[in-house]
């Protein structure tokens, strides 16, 4: 864990939780938030049926241009205000997202 992570606090409310740490956008934002460390990340592997590819497949698909699409209009909404900065890193992810080799690895996985 880097100083910079090791440095963000949590303060609880009833509702709410107050986020402190280092911020990549000057100013206060207030939404949804999940917090991920490296021991949070689960990948479940579990075995389908050959006729149950085909559909697994599509999910696949289906899932990526839905994040894809989220991402897009997530970028399309940023202000004038916004630094390019962070433009360029909504872009690298739909760049991560479609990347062609991740998707057909991916799919011979399911296969």
């Amino acid at each position: 864990m880097t100083d910079e992570l090791s440095s963000t606090t949590i303060e609880e409310t009833a509702t709410l939780k107050n986020l402190k740490g280092i911020s990549v956008y000057p100013g206060t934002a207030f939404g949804l938030c999940q917090i991920f460390s490296a021991g949070d990340l689960e990948v479940p592997q579990f075995s389908i049926e050959k006729n149950a590819t085909r559909g697994e497949i599509q999910r696949l698909r289906a899932a990526i241009n839905t994040v894809d699409k989220q991402l897009a209009g997530l970028a399309e909404s940023f202000d004038d205000d916004i630094p390019p900065e962070a433009e360029a890193f909504v872009e690298v992810h739909r760049t991560i997202l479609r990347d062609r080799v991740l998707i057909e690895d991916t799919i011979e996985i399911i296969k």
